[in-house]
């Protein structure tokens, strides 16, 4: 039986942020992809990820200003819309949590929050709580 790699996609624009993310992610021998912008995310979202990070403060680019929580909901209509199981997304921001960040998070699609950095003890987390999601989804088609 062979093991599907686990693809990743990282959303943010701080590239030192991209670099630490991505360097953890290869040492759990994931596939990552980097988008520094919701219009370089939305142009790749789509493809086979089987989780994505997304920072909360994007960047305003090319007159598109979507910040994670816009972005999250822009993926999941793509979804909707074309018939795509719903990816886990976790959203990334340097700011604390609080009960109205929670609320905006799932309301917006947004299946986890963590702040940044990301230690390696949460990503050990989140890889292991969606790694049930990667055996149980049905071949993918996205």
């Amino acid at each position: 039986m062979r093991k599907e790699t686990i693809r990743i996609l990282i959303i943010e624009d701080e590239p030192i942020a991209q670099k630490v993310l991505q360097g953890m992610l290869e040492k759990k021998a994931c596939a990552v992809d980097i988008a520094s912008n919701s219009k370089e995310a939305l142009a790749i979202a789509e493809y086979s990820y089987h989780l994505i990070f997304i920072d909360c403060g994007l960047p305003k680019i090319d007159g598109i200003d979507m910040d994670g929580y816009e972005l999250t909901r822009q993926i999941r209509q793509r979804e909707k819309d074309k018939g795509i199981p719903p990816r886990p997304i976790v959203m990334l921001t340097a700011f604390s949590k609080d009960e109205d960040t929670v609320m905006k998070c799932k309301s917006a699609g947004i299946d986890a929050y963590y702040t940044k950095p990301l230690n390696p003890l949460d990503l050990e987390v989140i890889l292991q709580k969606y790694i049930k999601y990667l055996l149980n989804s049905t071949k993918s088609n996205f």
